[in-house]
């Protein structure tokens, strides 16, 4: 049995990205973060609830944000990844497929 997922939930787009190479072999250093956007998506976004933002506070991670996106066969998101969203930079903490019933995707990100 298939459950139903509420598509007005997924209203929010966001730019899963890739990290490109920084380092310039000029000049011998970083050269600031380069990106490839990889696919932009619908996501539904959930920030830390209050209670939570307390104890994720205490180890500093009070920027924690929850992206959920349909899940897609040809999109691999990893930890090397990232989200732009709202002119932010979000680093990717997890990833997982509840249930692994290739449904829908959870990514935990952390606000640069």
């Amino acid at each position: 049995m298939t459950t139903m997922i509420d598509p007005g939930k997924f209203n929010k787009r966001i730019i899963i990205c890739s990290d490109g190479e920084s380092f310039s072999e000029e000049t011998g250093r970083d050269e600031g973060r380069e990106s490839a956007d990889i696919r932009t998506v619908w996501a539904a976004v959930s920030h830390v609830r209050t209670s939570e933002r307390f104890q994720a506070a205490a180890i500093g991670a009070e920027k924690t944000v929850t992206f959920t996106i349909r899940f897609q066969p040809d999109l691999t998101v990893t930890e090397d990844n990232f989200i732009k969203y709202g002119g932010r930079l979000y680093n990717i903490k997890s990833v997982s497929d509840p249930l692994e019933k290739h449904e829908t995707l959870v990514i935990t990100a952390e606000a640069v």
